[in-house]
């Protein structure tokens, strides 16, 4: 899959989502959906298409790059329909970055375990908390 272009996520296609998302007050509906895409994205640059295991790290680094140019700003992202309404949901939640950046990294791990092509040793290291949440762990309550 070429880079910056993994399929987009019909989020009616994966029968949790929908559900789950009923259950969640109107007002965070959009936050859920925004962190869903970002993690069922990242998701599929992983497991879908039939790129090489050293491939997929690669666009999960540029993804946990986008990750942290969403979380300062920065727009030019190669998955806008990702990082836009997501770095919508980071400003006006306050969302935690470092999380969402944890979450690459441990899934990264688990990946490169998994797939025995990588060592673990090379994994990519979250870039996304280089600056970008700094911030965001200062208004952590």
């Amino acid at each position: 899959m070429p880079h910056g272009q993994s399929r987009p996520v019909n989020t009616d296609h994966y029968e949790n989502f929908p559900v789950a998302s009923v259950l969640c007050p109107p007002p965070l509906r959009p936050a859920v959906a925004a962190i869903y895409r970002f993690a069922r994205t990242a998701d599929d640059i992983a497991d879908e298409g039939t790129a090489t295991a050293a491939a997929r790290l690669a666009e999960l680094e540029r993804y946990e790059q986008a990750l942290g140019d969403a979380a300062l700003g920065r727009a030019g992202s190669p998955w806008p329909q990702v990082f836009g309404p997501l770095a919508q949901q980071i400003a006006a939640h306050r969302l935690p970055v470092a999380l969402l950046a944890l979450w690459l990294a441990v899934g990264s791990l688990t990946r490169a375990w998994r797939l025995r092509s990588a060592p673990v040793a090379k994994t990519p290291q979250p870039s996304a908390l280089q600056g970008a949440t700094r911030p965001a762990a200062e208004r952590l309550p």
